[in-house]
């Protein structure tokens, strides 16, 4: 207990010091402001709103868990990124650890040296040296340890660690490995009783993990998976047990289907069944490669550009490579039960995200994969410990853990803050107009946030040169003119913007703002024309009541200025400026009548 004690404090160590760079990471306009920054719903006091929080959608779904977790960090920390990179640090901790008494419960069954011994041809097994009926604890401990490693430290899963809002993952799988846990812990005698209080934990964290991300909806065949390699008998109380899973699953499924599944990222909606059947095999393609050689990572995968009709032969041959290697599993190891149930794993995890549904703006996310490699990293340790270890391999062993190691702390980096994430999402997406203008947009808010206008001016001309109709960089270019005191060419570039599809609340802040920079060039008759069609909207927008009002009193249309003042305080009532005001207009009236 002791050693394994021991060997539990090197991993979550190793781990630590491997992802540790993320704790001094900033926020990103990546989803960050979305779902922390701008998110008003997770700035109110914690558990105040739980109704808002449970049916508040961001791109279609909802993820309250996840929310309230942000909305606690807020009540604390306010905007510090600190706290809030700390806590998702602290559950890939814990989720590495829950990975390990994961595979450990595997590895502990008396079955499972024959599991992993081939049975395709029964006339090799010698009869008077039947497989042996238990397994060293070394064996246990090793498989479990270097599975839970390599969970911890490959660079493909820094995405859900290094970045604030993929907490979302990070939850969501410290929920679906507690619901595994206590499942495995009930069904530990083959036989599951359903007044088990363990079973009915794993329901309670089953369900707590689809709200925290929809993604979980495929445990129930993740439990059948487990009890396929601890060979439990396909009996009637087998099936019955999954019933309340599967009801879980099937609701989520739904609510899925209703609020995700018909919201078609506007990239693809031109791609034919067969065109996203090929862009789903290079999705396993590229996750498979990156697997065993995770170099080049990015955020952001672009979609390929036809050529004279064709895609870039690559995407023809993956398929090809994929059908091989699916007839050699079959052929190899279809009696295998470690190498089916690790694979199904791992499908069964990225399924929803393939591109056969096409709700993504990008070809890949290796966020995808953070729980779903676990199934590979099970085939490699488990038939890795059948292969003598010479110096040499263990010193290529070692050499490639430390590598991965090395890459995942380089790759924390890479989240560091605006600049540095989107210059390096340019930089690997060379030919997608999207995630350039995108980089381009974000660079030029980071410099803003610097001070840096000019700077920031040119990064959004740079955008606006990848797509002319890019409404976001008008927005940046004009904020920033505005900064400058241009307020002619801020008036122009929101005037662009305007005349493209902007969302509600964004042309109400665009037509402000060009109010605003019309009225500091005095031209008030035009800077009254936006506020009032401000206030046509919502008559209690106080700002639009102040500004047009301070237009009118430059025009000597004093009687209607104080018509706009005395509404403000019917608003607000203890309105400072408006008070103020209106007592200087009526001291000016009492100086006119004497």
């Amino acid at each position: 207990m002791k050693k394994e004690l021991y060997w539990l404090i090197v991993l979550l160590a190793i781990v630590l010091v491997v992802m540790s760079p993320a704790l001094q990471n900033e926020f990103v306009n990546w989803d960050d402001e979305i779902y922390i920054t701008k998110n008003e719903v997770i700035k109110k006091t914690p558990f105040s709103n739980l109704g808002e929080i449970f049916t508040y959608k961001i791109n279609g779904f909802s993820v309250p868990l996840t929310l309230l977790s942000f909305q606690v960090e807020h009540y604390f920390f306010g905007l510090n990124p600190f706290p809030y990179h700390l806590n998702n640090l602290l559950l890939h901790l814990v989720n590495v650890f829950l990975i390990y008494l994961f595979v450990k419960h595997l590895t502990m069954s008396n079955l499972f040296l024959k599991i992993i011994t081939p049975t395709n041809d029964s006339k090799k097994t010698k009869p008077n040296n039947p497989p042996p009926a238990i397994i060293s604890h070394k064996t246990i401990n090793y498989t479990a340890f270097f599975v839970a490693l390599l969970f911890g430290i490959h660079p493909m899963n820094v995405e859900s660690v290094a970045w604030a809002t993929e907490r979302k993952d990070l939850l969501y799988t410290f929920f679906a490995l507690l619901a595994i846990y206590h499942y495995q812990q009930a069904t530990a005698q083959q036989t599951l009783r359903l007044a088990d209080k363990k079973y009915w934990l794993s329901l309670l964290f089953f369900l707590l993990s689809l709200l925290a991300k929809p993604q979980a909806i495929f445990l129930p065949i993740l439990l059948l998976l487990i009890d396929y390699l601890k060979d439990r008998k396909i009996q009637f109380l087998l099936l019955w047990e999954k019933i309340p899973y599967f009801i879980i699953s099937l609701l989520g499924g739904l609510y899925l289907l209703i609020n995700v599944g018909t919201k078609v990222s506007a990239k693809t909606q031109d791609y034919d069944f067969w065109e996203k059947i090929l862009f789903s095999c290079y999705q396993i393609g590229l996750y498979l490669t990156k697997f065993f050689f995770p170099f080049r990572l990015s955020n952001f995968y672009e979609y390929p550009i036809k050529v004279e009709g064709w895609y870039p032969i690559i995407f023809y041959i993956i398929p090809l490579i994929l059908l091989g290697l699916a007839i050699l599993l079959y052929w190899k190891f279809r009696n295998n039960k470690v190498v089916i149930f690790g694979v199904l794993f791992y499908f069964f995890n990225i399924f929803i995200f393939l591109q056969i549904f096409s709700v993504n703006t990008a070809i890949a996310y290796e966020r995808f994969n953070y729980l779903a490699y676990n199934g590979l990293f099970f085939i490699v340790v488990v038939h890795l410990q059948k292969v003598k270890f010479t110096d040499y391999l263990w010193i290529g062993t070692l050499a490639y853990l430390a590598i991965l190691g090395f890459l995942s702390f380089e790759r924390c980096k890479v989240w560091q803050n605006n600049v540095v994430f989107f210059a390096d999402m340019a930089k690997k997406n060379p030919n997608d107009i999207d995630a350039n203008k995108i980089a381009l947009k974000n660079t030029g808010d980071a410099l803003m946030e610097k001070k840096q206008f000019i700077e920031a001016i040119e990064k959004f001309n740079q955008a606006l040169g990848k797509d002319i109709k890019y409404e976001q960089a008008y927005l940046g270019r004009a904020f920033a003119y505005f900064q400058l005191g241009r307020y002619q060419e801020a008036i122009n570039d929101y005037s662009h913007a305007l005349a493209l599809e902007l969302t509600p609340q964004n042309r109400i802040e665009t037509i402000f703002n060009r109010g605003t920079c019309l009225m500091n060039l005095k031209m008030y008759e035009q800077a009254i024309n936006d506020f009032s069609s401000l206030i046509a909207v919502n008559p209690a927008n106080v700002p639009a009541y102040l500004n047009r009002a301070y237009c009118l009193l430059n025009l000597a249309r004093y009687e209607e200025a104080e018509r706009d003042y005395r509404t403000v305080l019917q608003i607000e009532p203890s309105n400072a400026m408006a008070n103020s005001q209106i007592q200087t207009l009526r001291q000016a009236k009492q100086k006119a009548s004497q």
